[in-house]
């Protein structure tokens, strides 16, 4: 049983020089999903 009903995931791109990139906007893709956002 899951007691908490928040979770805070951040993410950075340092490979890229700090521009966000298309592996980067699937994986955000993924997390949505999951969360079910």
């Amino acid at each position: 049983t899951n007691v908490y009903n928040k979770v805070t995931v951040r993410l950075s791109t340092h490979d890229a020089g700090g521009k966000v990139t298309d592996k980067d906007r699937e994986l955000a893709a993924a997390i949505d999903r999951v969360a079910g956002a």
